[in-house]
């Protein structure tokens, strides 16, 4: 018998309205955030496949971020599966790495904080992460988030040579040295639970103030997850 948070995410990808969610067993603040037909709100419509919305279509600021904030609160239910700590406390320890070398980069700070928020959606995990932060963040850390995995793989002992090196097939990108830096200081590290982390309220201003801004940059798109 699926459990109320398997079915809130069922309902979610299909983009539930708020009833659904209550009669699922869901809290006010859940249905409340779960989805809105005017602006991303639902985990389906970072979903490979979704058709992207149309240029200047108006999204409302606050449900964007008080989405990504109940996004990210629901990486406490998430384990990392190789490390004992959740995938919110990886994301937070990954965003409190950066806001440390780099304070006044908002967006760096919430790429970091984001970038494996895609996997309650599913695989690519990436891909979904960078799709939500597209529209917000400037391309290199788009591409970065969207790439990352690649990148991720010349740490892991359980790659052969040929996959520690495919994050070689990047060399010469413009984002490419931002990508070695993003996950060897701030994604790699970031799975120790006696690592002084910030919790997630502190960095809620920051989403607020990236997501409240409104789309400065081009959308991902949804032709293809490569």
């Amino acid at each position: 018998m699926p459990s109320i948070w398997d079915r809130r995410r069922v309902l979610l990808a299909l983009g539930a309205a708020p009833g659904a969610l209550a009669l699922a067993g869901c809290g006010d603040r859940e249905a409340r955030h779960a989805y809105d037909p005017d602006a991303p709100t639902s985990l389906a419509e970072l979903a490979p496949g979704h058709r992207a919305r149309p240029p200047g279509h108006k999204r409302r600021r606050a449900d964007r971020a008080a989405f990504v904030m109940d996004l990210l609160e629901r990486l406490a239910d998430e384990d990392t599966g190789f490390f004992p700590v959740s995938e919110q406390l990886h994301a937070r320890q990954a965003a409190t790495r950066a806001l440390a070398e780099a304070s006044d980069d908002d967006e760096l700070v919430v790429a970091a904080l984001c970038h494996d928020a895609g996997g309650l959606v599913g695989e690519p995990h990436a891909w979904v992460s960078a799709r939500l932060l597209a529209p917000y963040v400037r391309d290199e850390l788009v591409q970065v988030v969207k790439h990352h995995s690649a990148f991720q793989r010349r740490f892991r002992a359980d790659q052969t040579q040929e996959q520690r090196e495919a994050h070689r097939q990047y060399a010469g990108a413009p984002w490419f040295d931002l990508a070695l830096r993003f996950t060897e200081r701030y994604d790699q590290p970031s799975f120790d639970p006696a690592y002084e982390t910030l919790p997630l309220r502190h960095f809620e201003p920051l989403v607020q103030r990236v997501f409240g801004a409104g789309q400065r940059y081009a959308d991902l798109g949804s032709a293809t997850a490569s």
